[in-house]
């Protein structure tokens, strides 16, 4: 629904070096659950994310020249963690955040990432037969709810001031980072 809404072409060169990073990594994130403990993993990315969030919230950012080496490592860490923990978003935001694109461009790249991921996460899932009919049948529930709030959140991330969507991006890392805390 975001990507449809967005009418923004999203910058599938940078995406497909993320991508295909994130897809090679997966499966190393998944062999780190049998030397880690997945609440162990949490905790270090729970506090990674709030460090960095609150660096970049004071201004500093991560100075990389090379364009093509940064979306590398942001897919490989994306990767690593949507295989140990499904928590894949972090790297790519805080690299997108970093770059300092329009809020539209940034939204853009980040729905058209998760969705090509996810597409190839949920292949894996049931071919893997992670995922039941029955598993399907109970997650229907709350795609009304999903929809509805897809929709909302499309209609006010439109109306936010550029500035404060990057603020609030940055304090929604420093959630994100103190839920894995617990």
């Amino acid at each position: 629904i975001i990507w449809v809404t967005m009418r923004m072409v999203p910058q599938i060169k940078s995406l497909l070096l993320m991508f295909v990073m994130a897809v090679i990594t997966t499966p190393i994130g998944v062999q780190l659950l049998k030397f880690m403990k997945e609440d162990d993993l949490k905790v270090i990315i729970g506090i990674v994310l709030i460090l960095i969030a609150i660096a970049m919230k004071r201004g500093f950012k991560i100075q990389m020249k090379d364009q093509n080496k940064s979306y590398a490592i942001a897919g490989i860490l994306s990767g690593l963690l949507n295989g140990s923990v499904s928590l894949s978003g972090p790297p790519i935001v805080v690299m997108l955040s970093n770059e300092n694109k329009n809020r539209d461009h940034f939204r853009s790249n980040l729905t058209t990432y998760f969705l090509l991921l996810n597409i190839v996460t949920v292949m894996l899932y049931v071919s893997g037969d992670l995922i039941t009919w029955q598993s399907f049948k109970d997650q229907m529930v709350i795609l009304p709810f999903l929809i509805l709030g897809t929709l909302l959140g499309t209609m006010l991330g439109s109306r936010i001031d550029e500035e404060k969507f990057k603020g609030i991006v940055l304090n929604l890392l420093v959630i994100m980072g103190i839920m894995n805390l617990f």
